[in-house]
């Protein structure tokens, strides 16, 4: 998992330098799906603070699913 983690963080790099933004992110999301997965949560923080406008989103996403699925319970 952590040599996936880190190919689709180096992917993420490569695509942002090359203004790929729709690709970067899509890597960003899948590394730190990845690096949660792992159990690496300071890294799993340290994409969060660094990239809060992709993750404040995702998690505002996953917070209201989470919400309605308990709603409906």
């Amino acid at each position: 998992i952590q040599d996936e983690a880190l190919a689709n963080e180096m992917l993420t790099k490569l695509y942002f330098k090359l203004g790929k933004m729709t690709l970067a992110k899509a890597y960003l999301q899948e590394s730190h799906r990845l690096y949660s997965k792992w159990g690496a949560m300071a890294k799993v923080k340290f994409m969060e603070s660094k990239y809060p406008e992709i993750f404040t989103k995702v998690n505002e996403t996953i917070k209201e699913k989470t919400k309605t699925i308990t709603l409906s319970s």
